[in-house]
C-alpha cells in the first residue's frame, strides 16, 4: 500500500462520540464532562478531601470545531474541510494534525470511537 492509498484510507475514516461521554457547549467551546470516580479519587473523598465528582475539560477553537463534527457520519476529509472553512490558517499539515488529534481523542481520552 503506497502513501496515497494510506492517506485516502485515513481520510475515509468515520468517528462517533462514545456512548456515555457527556459534553456541553460554553461560548462556542466544547466542554467534556469527565467523571472522577477512580478508586484513588473515591478513597480520597472518603477521607474528607474535597475532590470534585467530575472535571470539565474545555477544548480550544480548533478542537471544538472538530469535536462538533464527530457524529458518526462525517469522515475525516469532511471534518478537515469544515475546519479549513472556519480557519484558513489551519491548512499547514491539516490532515496530519487532524488525524493525530482524532487519535488522541480515541486512544488517550477515550471519548470517540471509529465507526468506519
Amino acid at each position: 500500500m503506497n502513501n496515497q492509498e494510506l492517506e485516502d484510507k485515513n481520510l475515509d475514516m468515520v468517528f462517533k462520540v462514545k456512548e456515555g461521554v457527556t459534553y456541553d457547549e460554553v461560548d462556542n467551546h466544547v466542554r467534556v464532562i469527565v467523571p472522577q470516580n477512580k478508586k484513588p479519587q473515591v478513597f480520597m473523598r472518603k477521607l474528607g478531601i474535597r475532590i470534585p465528582k467530575e472535571a470539565r475539560k474545555t477544548l480550544d477553537d480548533f478542537g471544538s470545531v472538530v469535536f462538533k463534527q464527530i457524529n458518526g457520519i462525517n469522515n475525516v476529509e469532511a471534518i478537515g474541510k469544515e475546519l479549513l472553512a472556519k480557519y484558513p490558517e489551519a491548512n499547514v499539515q491539516l490532515y496530519d494534525r487532524l488525524l493525530r488529534f482524532l487519535h488522541h481523542l480515541e486512544v488517550n481520552e477515550k471519548w470517540i470511537e471509529q465507526v468506519k
